[in-house]
């Protein structure tokens, strides 16, 4: 039988985490606590944020500070031109046209 340590780094790997995205989520939920607390990165997929704001305040707060969030991804090199998307929390959902792009990507993949 494998150890444990044989399996986490290829689940890592299938899950699609990367150093980049890491780093990424990590500087833009600094950011966002900077001015919505309770805000949370929910999701970083074909380079756009999904950001559940805790109440309508913090929403319109980081809707305004959207071009601030975004600038302190320039330390990143070669970063890609982002999209920040913020919702209200449990409202962050992919739209239909996102989730047709993300199965075509898989079903390529595994061909």
């Amino acid at each position: 039988m494998q150890s444990l340590s044989h399996f986490i780094p290829q689940l890592v790997t299938r899950l699609g985490v990367t150093e980049r995205n890491y780093e990424v989520i990590s500087l833009v939920e600094r950011e966002i606590h900077k001015y919505a607390p309770k805000s949370t990165v929910s999701a970083y997929k074909n380079n756009k944020i999904y950001v559940e704001a805790e109440s309508s305040t913090h929403l319109y707060e980081l809707n305004f500070r959207r071009r601030e969030i975004l600038k302190i991804l320039s330390v990143i090199p070669g970063m890609h031109e982002t999209e920040l998307k913020i919702f209200l929390k449990g409202c962050s959902k992919p739209s239909a046209e996102e989730r047709l792009k993300s199965r075509k990507k898989i079903t390529i993949e595994r061909n």
